[in-house]
């Protein structure tokens, strides 16, 4: 008898303390997408290519002179996206 009752006032009490730990409703966390913070959008962002090219870098070289790059997602092999003389028109 005082094993069921220990048993029986466990579970009560867990049962009690878990009660305020849930899962955000599909309301609740709409809500919280309208609020500012939400999502990060600070940071770097990816200029994909046409086909299966990857993906675009662009840098400053010593000169001032805007260098643009494909870069292989699989591997991170860069190499130049337009050859000299389109760069140079650029």
């Amino acid at each position: 008898m005082k094993r069921l009752f220990q048993s029986f006032l466990t579970l009560l009490v867990l049962t009690t303390l878990s009660g305020g730990i849930f899962a955000q409703t599909g309301l609740e966390l709409y809500a919280q997408m309208g609020e500012r913070g939400f999502v990060n959008f600070e940071g770097t962002s990816l200029t994909w290519l046409p086909g299966d090219m990857g993906y675009m870098e662009i840098e400053k070289d010593d000169n001032g002179h805007t260098i643009f790059y494909k870069v292989d997602p699989k591997n991170q092999k860069r190499s130049l996206l337009f050859d000299k003389k389109t760069s140079d028109a650029l």
